[in-house]
């Protein structure tokens, strides 16, 4: 059912039925909202007040207007979200229902009231990572410009319509940064109203949730490593230093004051043993898997080291006793990719589970406890090892030392990990060699600013001395602890080199058709001279010199070429009358060349606003000297002074769009 965030809404542009448009009392548009109950619509926190009134106005179900009240508004940073208790009922089949899916890296739809008249509709976006802060939020990149008027809105997977959360807009606590999508356990944490409303199974199962809620010691150094890799390789929050002012104009994330920095571990694939008999273990395990989830209400806030960030993680499961498809349903589920009817399904087997899981678009992270306590681990390794090659990430928590974890750091960690770092030493050879030989030659041929460029080259060829160094004894173990900032160092060092390349191409294209222009303005002034002259012969010299410098100075050369030009542009319209060499000869009758005679229609230069057309074809000598063509410059014989202007700078002429000199 659409209401339900069925398959049917996924093709529909209409207004959903559980869409709301939310007016203050002066008629001025609050925000958007989603019928969730007959009686109750969700929104953002910033559109109302807490006892403020409001008219909600079921813009899906027939324009239905009903008067509400703000019966909760949470504060920005637990979930940003807000309740309104309808006077009435809505239309009956009109309400929505949120599910628990994966949120980040998904594409998504969103319902809001962009216009000033209040009209409706659609814009597509995509989810991206989990944003700092403390509620597990997510940030939202719409594709339209702008989301303004969708704050509150209802935000569906673009693929089956569910309903996975509500939009905020970006100026949550003075967070330009924005807009955010809070996932519906998020949602579910801060209204545990809403747990009524919401489909799907939670992110962590009940038998890992009941160990989670025992209270003892933890360890903290094991506490330090899980959060660190739930936090992946993304900047952690941590709290700024007493005294450190605040930035003008900086964005304010949700929380305390904040600075980031990078500690997380990035590994896609991680392999722990908790022994069931060693309960510091289990408890600090489970105490994580708590803190890591947006829904389950973690222990008190401890330190920012050994704490893993809500959102961390998108499913964890216990292994114990379940078969590989069960787990791969699971998985299918979180995903989005499991119709909710098994009828569905042509064929119940893994393989076809699994080839639903592959052609997701979206990953997911994934704690699986108990690896060998399963009926079958062997089987159950070669899902997890097709699931590594989707890219979802896993903690991967054995009982015991065995043959099962020792293939598990073979198959799923040592060897990806040297076909990464392989990878990795490929990609940095080509940016050293071949990509810094073309940033080179190009560099010494004109002059241009590549300090980014060239920056990132030396940060390159560091890592690759580093990794030379290194990379046989990290690939033995299958990591390296840099390799994830190698990787980035090595991408930003392609990207500026291939940037810098693209913008020197065209320079060295216009220097030489500078080039060849200063060539031909030279041979046909010579051809046209019957004396030396010394002015053109210095405008000549510099822009040649200039032009043919390593590295040229394209823009004063320019200049220089442009002064050149003009200058013989003045001279032939002071000297309009040139005799060609077949023009009369001493005898006064036609000579036998191409020139015209005494009688012949004189052309000009032509002008910056008009083409001329030539009558010669002249070839420049780019090779030859400064005085290359008729040897010095002087007269070679007269020749039309048309044949000047017949090739101009390029600079488009304001009228017709020509070139022009």
């Amino acid at each position: 059912m659409e209401a339900e965030g069925g398959i049917g809404g996924r093709s529909s542009w209409a207004a959903p039925s559980w869409a709301v448009r939310i007016r203050r009392g002066d008629g001025t548009i609050a925000g958007a909202g989603v019928l969730v109950d007959p009686e109750w619509v969700l929104t953002h926190a910033g559109a109302v007040a807490e006892g403020e009134r409001v008219t909600a106005e079921l813009v899906g179900a027939g324009g239905v207007s009903l008067h509400a009240v703000a019966d909760q508004v949470c504060a920005a940073e637990a979930g940003g979200v807000a309740l309104l208790r309808l006077d009435g009922s809505g239309p009956a089949g009109a309400a929505g229902s949120l599910r628990r899916l994966s949120v980040p890296h998904r594409r998504v739809r969103m319902y809001g009231f962009p216009a000033a008249d209040g009209t409706g509709r659609w814009m597509a976006a995509a989810t991206e990572a989990v944003a700092s802060g403390t509620d597990g939020r997510v940030r939202l990149a719409p594709a339209g410009p702008g989301a303004a008027g969708f704050g509150g809105a209802g935000v569906t997977d673009a693929a089956t319509g569910d309903i996975v959360g509500v939009a905020l807009p970006g100026n949550v606590n003075g967070d330009r940064a924005g807009p955010y999508l809070s996932p519906a356990e998020t949602v579910v944490r801060h209204l545990p109203r809403a747990r009524g409303w919401t489909r799907g199974w939670a992110a962590v199962d009940e038998r890992l949730d009941v160990l989670g809620r025992e209270r003892g010691m933890f360890d903290p150094h094991f506490a330090q490593r899980l959060a660190e890799w739930f936090r992946g390789d993304r900047p952690r929050s941590v709290p700024r230093p007493p005294g450190a002012p605040h930035v003008a104009g900086a964005p304010v994330r949700p929380g305390p004051a904040r600075t980031r920095r990078r500690t997380g571990d990035g590994s896609q694939v991680k392999i722990s043993q908790v022994r069931a008999d060693h309960p510091v273990r289990v408890t600090t395990l489970c105490r994580a898997l708590r803190l890591a989830d947006r829904e389950l209400p973690g222990p008190a806030a401890g330190d920012a080291d050994t704490d893993p960030p809500p959102g961390g993680l998108d499913l964890a499961l216990s292994a114990s006793g379940r078969s590989t498809l069960w787990i791969a349903e699971r998985v299918a589920d979180r995903l989005g990719v499991l119709p909710e009817g098994r009828e569905d399904i042509d064929d119940t087997g893994v393989d076809a589970i699994v080839r639903r899981i592959l052609a997701a678009s979206t990953t997911l992270t994934l704690v699986l406890v108990g690896v060998d306590e399963a009926p079958d681990p062997d089987g159950l390794l070669d899902l997890l090892a097709r699931l590594r090659v989707h890219g979802d990430r896993m903690l991967l928590v054995f009982r015991r030392d065995g043959a099962h974890v020792a293939r598990a750091e073979s198959q799923l960690v040592i060897e990806p990990s040297q076909q990464r770092q392989a990878r990795l030493v490929g990609m940095l050879t080509e940016i050293t060699g071949p990509l810094a030989d073309a940033l080179h030659e190009r560099m010494a041929e004109v002059r241009a600013d590549c300090d980014r460029a060239l920056d990132a080259l030396v940060k390159a060829h560091a890592v690759r001395t580093t990794m030379a160094g290194t990379v046989g004894v990290a690939a033995g173990r299958g990591g390296h602890p840099d390799l994830a900032r190698f990787e980035r160092v090595a991408v930003r060092a392609e990207r500026r080199i291939r940037e810098a390349v693209e913008r020197l191409d065209p320079l060295i294209e216009r220097r030489a058709e500078l080039i060849g222009r200063l060539d031909s303005y030279q041979v046909l002034h010579q051809q046209a001279l019957d004396s030396e002259d010394l002015a053109a012969e210095d405008r000549y010299q510099a822009a040649y010199e200039l032009l043919h410098a390593r590295p040229c100075d394209l823009a004063a050369a320019e200049v220089a070429m442009r002064e050149y030009a003009g200058f013989i542009e003045r001279w032939s319209s002071r000297h309009p009358q040139r005799r060609g060499p077949s023009g009369p000869g001493a005898d006064g009758q036609p000579g036998s060349g191409d020139g015209a005679g005494e009688g012949a229609e004189v052309h000009h230069v032509a002008s910056p606003n008009r083409r001329a057309e030539p009558s010669h074809e002249v070839e420049p000598n780019h090779g030859a000297g400064p005085n290359h063509g008729a040897g010095p410059y002087r007269a070679a014989g007269p020749r039309h002074a048309s044949e000047l202007g017949q090739v101009p700078l390029r600079e488009p002429d304001q009228e017709g769009g020509e070139p022009r000199l």
